[in-house]
């Protein structure tokens, strides 16, 4: 059972967020633009009376005679305030009115803690949305700076401190600000300082975030924190009310960044504890915002125990910890550090594991005599580990955090000696004084007298090297210098170790004699003291050599056998048929859940082969964890022709350690000679009639950050990318990876997958993904595997129990379920207590959880499972260190009396195929399978349900860095589902969503898509019995299922089952108008995604009405998605209609990405009415943006869009083809090459960004107008760009064989006008009535519009060109112009549209024609 303890996790998460806003104004103290937003819960401790703005116009209607103000909504409370008193009010009885209801304020406690923490130089602007003048009387005998509304800033003394700025006016000067228009658009110069000064660190306090004017203005940079503080706590699942709020939190990178309550919501409570905190802080409050940031490997070593006596001293210690945390972000981590590690995290680990009572001997660990030596050494350490890999001489780094130290300080805090103490324990010198000064800010001077600096460079010298046995993932298995083989064979030997009195004796083991120069002359000999004595004899005739050293005694024996290695320049193809073969081996010797013999064919398997037979460069495979992916390489690795050389990267068995090309080889390949590699090996691989097929099989097994996982992703797509335009076809690659892992990639990165040279299982694509999707199982699948899996005698059994039996075991193996699953529910339906399982309903989860705890029984059971869950405590201990779980970790946590079984068990794991062998590190823990620890994983999180919300904070924040995780906390989430455990799922949501909104609510709709009685879950849920936690259960899921929608086609869920059920719910308290306005839109979207336009125009116009004018933040979304439904279909007067008035509103706002949405959508519209003026104006505000933008598809877009108006002037210039060059004035021709080389520049940089995004499908849209563009150019001045044209129709020839787009309409057009101008009237004719097919075909108003246009002026073209049937010609012309105007008559603007204006023109032209013939 959960136990929600609310109280407690709420108060730990609100100090920890107070301890970030503390901390964040001592930083940014010195960036003097700190500003805080006071609304009207601000001035409410200062008097009795109700004077928010609720409140103030309630009782302003009470006054006026309304009636019935009680219940109602805000919106509808300010409409009736503003229509009932507000308008119609001169300004003197406005200003008469809020002087009644406002006067008479005194400053509280809170305002003069405010004016306190201005004083001290913490706040630099105040902004407020009150009219009253408390804050003027708080400020008396201050002198600053004050703007009032749009007016001038006026200096009130004589040199001012801050600057306050009253938004909506005030009761001293007036111009107030209260009407819907004054409210949603700010004056342009207000907006702008109010952007200027909230760049820098905010706060808000007592304030809704209901003013659109106001929150429009706020600046986007994400450069520092937001805070959002009011005395109720946040309700971040209204959406309705606060999506704003939370859009611009998320954007300032501070979606968590809430107070609420009495102690720190409250305006007077919370200022004076920011006030104590900043100006009269305890050092208790001090180190706890500063342990903040610690690494976790730091916490419980023995230097940071002793630094804790004396808080003061600690402090340092955090100041200087943090300094060189922040001066390392400047640099980067070289793998070629003598200790080979591969991150900071794993080499500190290295270093403190040894700082503890029972890893050193006693007279060397208590070397540290106090707190002061403690920091000497700490600090020591530190730099130690950080210079080892960044690449910086010690020296230098001690300078640098020297440097930043004295800055943060400004004062003398440590005299000059402690630096040079850490430079010479660090750098091995000792002629120093041994006594450092610390002079306390409390005027306390301490000093250390003989500080043992000498014992310290021993001590650190001692650690470095017994941090090398310690098991690491080091960065190269296969490397064979003598540096790095001597690295080699110390890593892991930490079991070797033994303390004997003050010495540790370490036994090495034998090495070979040539080694031990290297080991020596690399690693031993920076140790104290060391001795060597060499051939030392022993009476069983092996020979040994010894080390001997202050701390430390080494033996080692000795391999006079072993030879130098000869490591001559060998063939190139010699190392890849290496390369392969050892892979090979180590790819097969996996062990798979069913075994080789077992494997069934399936579609995959035969659809590989057939990818080796296409001209196709990749293959992307995507599915579901256990579909099969590795079972099918691993059967076609054993199967393979010999012309085939496989090279096979596996994140089970390899430490992946490199990228590209270089992981594959296993050599250092730079950029640079990349290209050079390939078309080496493409060569000699043709001239031999092989292929080099390069597999990386589970992308997303990578034991790393997601980062670099998706830095994997874009090095493989652009080595495929190389090997495609390169036209090496001696070169393949298969890669596979969960397919919600690759979405996420996908979405991270923008860079999708090339349709061109990737192999899909699509003959054409449908949608934008060219990744290779496992299909699911066909019922002939199904049987095949049933009947290889379930024993004969187990399908006698279930035919003697009867149909029921069968219908069961149909039942559960649905649609979904893979090969895996069914793999190993037949292991356990094998069994007799399989068959119960069946025989009583059960799931194939209930089969698959049988077998993972039949071969746990296997095993020590109980033993294996304290294994398995302290691999999950790891996991989540270190989720924000970037280190890997290995025996050595776990074995540290153990309990000393499980030790001597534990390797046995291990090894026991292994046998029963729960846990994996590593071969690259064996000390490396990994499960056989992601289903398998996401099984245990779940099973786990059951385990510790009971310790209550934190647990699950930690469980949530883990599962939102890997998608095995996500898995075992969805299966549990489900668990609790299917059992009827909804009020636990209920509280649990409703507690989580807080610190995890961006998972909370995807998770909740997936979990639901799965329920087995959705009606009566969703009942529960939104149950009228818990009205507060029912509006929020429903806000989440509108949430979550807005979040599904927004990658609707990385879904795999049914959304659409959860929508169709909501709009069963009746409308009541929970289930709003406004609520039921978000399922309809969501309907809606669900209709376009299927190209069922009407339906969905019919949804969104259902969602406006149960809106009304309540909610603008929805309103915009519908109004957005309604016209680019309208735009679909052409209708693009409807459109601009739509979307005019929001842009307007939004043109000055400093909400970006809204601002760009409804600029593309609006550009477009105006585009296809020919408003060529007004579109290049609107694109000009956008590209004024240019540097802001960071999604370069969105960037490619605002570009091909504004050269498609330009390519149309141009077009409109020459007439369409009409006019010669000579007949063109000089300013003219001036003005066409002007719009011809922008449009092409313009062209060519979106071409650029969509190719580097593979965004195939829009990137063909754009060529076919490069095409026009230089045809158009061609036919009247001079020849431009025809052979490149040429290419460009090749590339849109083979695009088209692999995908279909709505610009295949475009692109046959462009075809037709190159032939045309090729003088191939035929072929142009009959690619002109293909474009048309095709747009009457998708029933796309405005591309028929443009290719009856472009018939019409060809026909002109041609009565022009050729005087034979003219009468012809001028009759087709006519009747497809006719078409086209009555197109843009209807559904375009008519006022100076350019297309329609040639229409006219055109019309005009061909009767003049017909009357002389």
């Amino acid at each position: 059972m959960i136990v929600i303890r609310e109280g407690f996790k709420m108060q730990n998460n609100l100090e920890n967020v107070f301890l970030r806003l503390g901390y964040a104004l001592r930083e940014a103290k010195h960036v003097g633009n700190t500003t805080i937003i006071l609304g009207a819960g601000c001035s409410l401790s200062a008097t009795k009376k109700d004077i928010s703005t609720c409140g103030i116009m309630k009782q302003c209607l009470l006054e006026h005679g309304a009636n019935n103000i009680d219940n109602i909504g805000w919106e509808d409370l300010y409409q009736k305030f503003i229509n009932i008193v507000w308008q119609g009010k001169a300004p003197k009885e406005q200003e008469r009115l809020l002087k009644n209801k406002l006067g008479g304020l005194a400053p509280t406690q809170g305002h003069l803690c405010l004016r306190s923490l201005i004083e001290h130089g913490y706040i630099h602007n105040v902004i407020t949305t009150n009219f009253d003048m408390l804050l003027e009387e708080t400020f008396k005998g201050l002198s600053y700076q004050k703007r009032v509304g749009d007016g001038e800033y006026r200096i009130i003394g004589n040199a001012p401190l801050f600057n306050l700025l009253k938004v909506h006016g005030d009761l001293e000067e007036g111009k107030f600000r209260f009407a819907p228009h004054e409210l949603v658009q700010l004056p342009m110069p207000l907006q702008k300082d109010i952007a200027e000064k909230t760049a820098g660190p905010l706060i808000f306090i007592g304030y809704r975030g209901q003013d659109i004017g106001l929150m429009n203005a706020l600046s986007t940079k994400n450069e520092y924190a937001v805070y959002w503080i009011d005395i109720t706590q946040f309700d971040y699942l209204d959406m309705y009310t606060t999506q704003s709020i939370q859009n611009f939190m998320a954007n300032r990178s501070s979606a968590g960044n809430y107070l609420h309550g009495k102690e720190f919501g409250d305006f007077n409570e919370l200022i004076k504890k920011l006030n104590d905190f900043l100006i009269h802080p305890s050092y208790n409050t001090i180190i706890k915002s500063k342990e903040f940031h610690l690494n976790d490997i730091w916490k419980n070593t023995s230097i940071v125990e002793m630094l804790r006596i004396y808080s003061r001293v600690y402090e340092i210690f955090l100041d200087i910890l943090e300094i060189s945390a922040d001066i390392q972000k400047r640099l980067s981590w070289d793998l070629e550090n003598p200790a080979y590690t591969r991150n900071y995290d794993e080499h500190l680990y290295t270093h403190l594991y040894f700082f503890n009572s029972k890893n050193l001997p006693s007279n060397l660990l208590h070397i540290p005599n106090n707190e002061l030596d403690a920091l000497i050494l700490g600090v020591s350490a530190e730099i130690l580990v950080r210079t080892t890999g960044n690449g910086i001489l010690p020296k230098d780094f001690i300078v640098d955090i020297k440097t930043e130290f004295n800055k943060k300080y400004n004062q003398n805090i440590i005299n000059d000696a402690f630096w040079m103490a850490i430079e010479k324990i660090v750098c091995s010198e000792f002629d120093i004084e041994n006594v450092v000064d610390f002079n306390m800010p409390n005027k306390l001077v301490l000093k250390t007298y003989d500080a043992p600096l000498k014992e310290f460079n021993e001590l650190l010298q001692v650690v470095s090297f017994l941090a090398l046995l310690l098991p690491v993932n080091t960065v190269d298995d296969r490397r064979i210098d003598s540096q790095y083989k001597a690295r080699q064979f110390l890593n892991g030997k930490y079991d070797r170790m033994s303390l004997m009195q003050n010495t540790i004796n370490i036994d090495l083991g034998v090495i070979k004699s040539e080694e031990v120069d290297a080991l020596y002359h690399f690693y031993l000999k920076a140790l104290p003291d060391i001795h060597i004595l060499k051939d030392i004899n022993a009476a069983n005739g092996k020979k040994y050599v010894s080390f001997k050293s202050k701390w430390i005694h080494i033996n080692l024996e000795i391999d006079e056998k072993g030879e130098y290695e000869q490591y001559n320049d060998i063939y190139f193809f010699k190392i890849l048929e290496k390369q392969s073969g050892i892979s090979q081996t180590n790819f097969l010797r996996l062990k798979t859940i069913y075994g080789q013999d077992n494997h069934v064919n399936l579609q995959l398997d035969k659809d590989i082969l057939d990818f080796l037979n296409s001209d196709k460069v990749g293959m992307f495979v995507t599915g579901p964890s256990g579909c099969g992916k590795t079972s099918a390489l691993q059967n076609f690795i054993r199967n393979k022709t010999d012309n085939i050389m496989p090279i096979i990267i596996s994140p089970k068995n390899n430490t992946v350690n490199r990228q590209g090309l270089s992981l594959f080889l296993d050599l250092d390949i730079t950029n640079e000679n990349e290209d050079m590699v390939l078309k080496y090996i493409n060569q000699f691989m043709i001239m031999r009639e092989r292929r080099l097929l390069l597999i990386f099989d589970g992308l997303n097994e990578i034991s790393d950050t997601v980062k670099i996982q998706q830095s994997h992703y874009c090095k493989i797509l652009e080595l495929t990318d190389k090997i495609y335009h390169n036209q090496y076809t001696g070169i393949k690659l298969i890669i596979t990876c969960r397919e919600q892992a690759y979405y996420e990639y996908k979405s991270a990165t923008t860079l999708a997958i090339n349709p061109l040279y990737f192999y899909t299982n699509d003959s054409i694509l449908k949608n934008e993904d060219a990744n290779y999707v496992v299909s699911k199982l066909s019922s002939e699948d199904k049987k095949s595997l049933l009947d290889e899996y379930i024993s004969a005698d187990i399908l006698e059994q279930l035919h003697m129990f009867g149909r029921s039996a069968f219908q069961n075991i149909n039942n559960i193996i649905n649609d979904n379920i893979t090969p895996l699953f069914i793999a190993i529910a037949a292991e356990s339906l094998n069994t007799y207590k399989g068959v119960e399982i069946i025989k009583n309903s059960g799931t194939i989860y209930d089969l698959f959880s049988s077998t993972m705890m039949e071969r746990l029984e296997l095993t020590d059971a109980f033993l294996a499972q304290k294994i398995i869950y302290a691999y999950f405590d790891l996991i989540i201990h270190y989720r924000n260190s970037n280190i890997q779980i290995t025996r050595f970790k776990i074995l540290n946590v153990l309990d000393v009396e499980y030790h001597n079984r534990f390797h046995k068990v291990i090894d026991n794991l292994i046998d029963v195929t729960i846990l994996i062998k590593d071969d690259s590190n064996p000390d490396r823990i990994k499960f056989q399978h992601d289903k398998i620890e996401e099984f245990f994983f779940k099973r786990y999180i059951e385990e510790n349900e009971h310790t209550g919300l934190p647990f699950f904070h930690d469980i949530f924040d883990l599962s939102n860095r890997n998608v095995i995780y996500q898995g075992g906390t969805l299966q549990y989430l489900l668990g609790m589902e299917k059992r009827g455990r909804l009020k636990e799922l209920k509280d649990l949501i409703n507690g989580l969503f807080m610190e995890h909104i961006d998972m909370i609510p995807k998770i909740l709709v997936e979990v639901l898509s799965y329920s087995e009685n959705l009606k009566h879950s969703l009942s529960y849920l939104l149950s009228l019995d818990d009205i507060e936690g029912s509006k929020k259960i429903l806000s989440a899921i509108i949430w979550g299922i807005e979040q599904s929608l927004q990658d609707y086609s990385a879904v795999t869920y049914d959304i659409k089952r959860i929508v169709e059920e909501l709009q069963k719910v009746p409308t009541n308290i929970i289930m709003s108008k406004e609520a039921q306005s978000y399922i309809y839109f969501f309907q809606s979207k669900l209709e376009y995604f299927s190209n069922h336009y009407k339906t969905a125009l019919d949804y969104t116009e259902e969602a406006r009405i149960l809106l009304g004018k309540n909610n603008r933040t929805l309103l915009m979304k519908i109004d957005i998605h309604h016209a680019v439904i309208l735009m679909e279909q052409g209708y693009s007067k409807q459109c601009i209609h739509c979307l005019e008035k929001d842009f307007e509103t939004y043109q000055n706002s400093n909400d970006l990405k809204t601002k760009i949405d409804l600029g593309i959508e609006l550009g477009r519209a105006f585009n296809h009415s020919g408003q060529t003026t007004r579109t290049l104006e609107l694109y000009d505000i956008l590209l004024s943006h240019e540097s802001e933008i960071s999604d370069p598809y969105v960037l490619a877009r605002i570009y091909e869009q504004k050269a498609n108006v330009l390519n149309k002037l141009m077009y409109h210039k020459l007439q369409y083809g009409f006019v010669e060059k000579e007949a063109l004035s000089d300013d003219t021709l001036d003005d066409i090459k002007e719009l011809f080389e922008e449009a092409l520049s313009l062209y060519n940089k979106s071409i650029e960004l969509l190719l580097k995004a593979n965004a195939i499908f829009t990137y063909s849209g754009v060529l076919p107008e490069k095409i026009n563009t230089y045809i158009s150019y061609s036919f009247s001045i001079e020849p431009k760009g025809i052979d490149e044209c040429k290419q460009m129709i090749n590339e849109l020839e083979s695009i088209f064989s692999n995908i279909s787009t709505p610009f295949e309409t475009d692109s046959n057009l462009s075809k037709a006008y190159y032939y045309e101008y090729m003088n191939r009237m035929d072929t142009a004719e009959n690619y002109i009535k293909k474009a048309l097919d095709n747009a009457m075909k998708l029933q796309i108003k405005n591309k028929q519009a443009k290719c009856r246009c472009f018939y019409s002026q060809f026909a002109y073209r041609r009565i022009k060109n050729d005087a034979k049937d003219t009468e012809k010609w001028c009759k087709l012309g006519i009747k497809q112009l006719d078409m086209a105007i009555d197109y843009y008559e209807k559904n375009a603007l008519t006022d100076n549209n350019i297309s329609l204006e040639d229409c006219y023109l055109l019309k005009q032209k061909f009767q003049n024609t017909h009357f002389q013939k």
